[in-house]
């Protein structure tokens, strides 16, 4: 029960982390490729 609860804790911060990079590589991506090589960096960072 404890294990769960600490689960739900520990995967809503890496959720919210997760839509935030998606968000960051649209944005950029709408802005015409300006920081697309930050977008880049942030793709495996978020995948690993």
């Amino acid at each position: 029960m404890i294990r769960i609860i600490l689960m739900r804790i520990l995967w809503m911060p890496l959720i919210a982390l997760f839509l935030a990079a998606i968000g960051y590589i649209v944005v950029s991506g709408l802005e015409g490729g300006k920081s697309s090589t930050m977008s880049v960096l942030v793709l495996p960072i978020v995948s690993a």
